[in-house]
């Protein structure tokens, strides 16, 4: 299954009619941009990181990373925090060192940067969800976690067996037979995700059950700035953005949607379509150029860029796209694989200021290959990743024709 994210919802009836692009506003007009995209490297990494682990503290203060000893045998696997800043001697101030697991997931930092969480694996006991805290219970399968935007709740989806639930700062909720990763509302006060049970599948805000119908597909729900809840599901096997308080927006002509992405406004929305074999990127309903693959879009604090990135047709390297323009490529070893490409926190740049986007990454000395078990861990081997860099793009309005 090419996206395996989805889970069964399609909660139509649950929401009254609305458009998304509001009462007579128009999808922005791209601006014509000249993309200015420079590399610094920033030192290499520690001896044994695992490729593809790395993450970047929301201020690019702080560096965290899987980094495994004596070849990641069992019992060798942790996470290291360290400053990004380096050192006169080329060394990098340590901040915190992670317990030793057998298999670690990609750490997230909390909203403020200071601490980190991830899933990590004790053959013997299980997975849990590690925080500054601690360990959580042990469980048989955990997902990547999710800080609430105030950096005071966390939750992340659980399961044993048949049963899946989500637990929210140390409770477990209702089980059932699935359950989407979960999504927290701006004001840190609502928490909701999508479920399945017995054929049923329902809205889950807040523990409550919003509405249950035999159904179809849905992504995990996401929160407009002001607070809509929104998803992408399939109603009678049509592919449709719903979203509270708005008409649906049903696309025949695609197989799957990806997550709404809403700009800062909320006026705005943004999401991939899969027509069947090529992706392509729609902002409110128009749909842009076809790509192989697609990133998660991300729109500029002031709204008015769209980024994502994209693989296109014939080429085994990505690029960055900005309002339609193709910027710098990289390689593939250097994004996330192509589902984790789509979970919820990752991406692979991100807005410092509305005319600049950065991203973090590593370069890869070799292909490696993947480390799978039957606790559902995978990651490249190690000792394969080159220097740390920091990529930055500049975006320039481009000059207008005489």
């Amino acid at each position: 299954m090419r996206r395996l994210r989805a889970l069964l919802v399609a909660l139509l009836s649950a929401f009254p009619a609305l458009v998304v692009a509001q009462d007579s506003s128009q999808p922005p007009v791209p601006p014509s941009v000249v993309l200015e995209a420079t590399e610094v490297p920033l030192g290499d990494v520690p001896r044994g990181i695992k490729c593809g682990s790395l993450a970047v503290s929301p201020d690019g203060e702080r560096l965290a990373y899987a980094v495994g000893k004596a070849g990641f045998t069992s019992g060798h696997v942790s996470i290291f925090v360290d400053a990004a800043t380096l050192q006169p001697d080329g060394s990098r101030p340590p901040i915190a060192r992670g317990p030793a697991y057998d298999a670690v997931k990609v750490p997230v930092f909390s909203p403020d940067g200071q601490s980190v969480a991830y899933a990590a694996l004790n053959a013997a006991a299980g997975s849990t969800l590690v925080t500054s805290a601690g360990e959580g219970a042990f469980y048989e399968r955990v997902g990547p976690p999710v800080f609430s935007p105030d950096g005071r709740h966390i939750a992340y989806a659980a399961g044993r067996g048949t049963r899946s639930f989500v637990v929210l700062d140390g409770v477990e909720g209702e089980a059932y037979e699935e359950v989407t990763a979960p999504t927290f509302s701006p004001d840190s006060q609502r928490v909701a995700y999508g479920a399945r049970r017995g054929g049923e599948v329902f809205l889950v805000v807040n523990g409550a059950r919003i509405d249950e119908r035999p159904g179809a597909e849905m992504h995990s729900p996401v929160f407009s700035p002001d607070g809509r809840l929104a998803y992408s599901a399939k109603q009678g096997g049509v592919p449709t953005v719903v979203i509270e308080g708005a008409q649906p927006r049903p696309h025949p002509e695609f197989k799957e949607l990806g997550d709404p992405v809403f700009s800062p406004d909320g006026q705005h929305v943004a999401y991939w379509a899969f027509d069947g074999d090529k992706d392509r990127m729609m902002l409110d309903e128009v749909g842009g150029k076809v790509y192989d693959q697609i990133g998660t879009p991300l729109f500029s604090p002031d709204g008015r860029h769209l980024a994502f990135v994209a693989k296109p047709a014939h080429e085994s390297k990505w690029c960055l796209v900005v309002d339609g323009v193709e910027g710098p490529t990289y390689d593939p070893g250097l994004i996330a694989h192509k589902r984790e490409l789509h979970q919820p926190g990752r991406r692979d740049w991100v807005f410092e200021a509305p005319d600049r986007l950065v991203s973090w990454g590593q370069s890869r000395k070799s292909p490696g290959r993947l480390l799978k078990d039957g606790f559902k861990f995978s990651m490249t081997e190690p000792s394969l990743c080159g220097p740390i860099v920091r990529r930055e793009v500049r975006i320039r309005e481009a000059a207008a024709n005489p």
